[in-house]
């Protein structure tokens, strides 16, 4: 499976909440890359008590679960960021990933033409 886009740290505001948001994520992603995958997702559960809306944060929760294999789980994730921001790229690539994997073709070339309309130059 092609790897899914994580986001390390974005940092939009400078608030005091949204640098803790940041941290967090932050460990939350190096949690999950060291394959502490309950733990990754208690701490991204974490960020988004404090940041709900932020469709990176929401995408990664997302992306957590569909790097093991739990697509089904992971599809809610991605169209929330979706619809928090839809001019999120990562989202839309993270859906074609686990759409194509789950043989779900249409929706597939759904999410990559809509990637595709809000930014023609990631043909990627």
């Amino acid at each position: 499976m092609a790897d899914l886009k994580e986001v390390h740290f974005i940092q939009h505001d400078a608030s005091e909440e949204a640098r803790r948001a940041a941290d967090l994520n932050r460990e939350a992603v190096a949690l999950h890359k060291a394959g502490q995958h309950d733990e990754a997702l208690a701490k991204i559960d974490a960020v988004l008590k404090i940041q709900p809306d932020h469709a990176a944060y929401v995408s990664n929760y997302g992306a957590f679960l569909a790097n093991q294999k739990k697509y089904i789980q992971a599809l809610p994730h991605f169209l929330k960021s979706a619809e928090i921001d839809l001019k999120y790229m990562p989202v839309h690539e993270n859906l074609c990933v686990v759409l194509a994997t789950m043989g779900e073709l249409d929706g597939c070339i759904r999410a990559c033409e809509n990637g595709l309309e809000l930014n023609p130059a990631n043909r990627d």
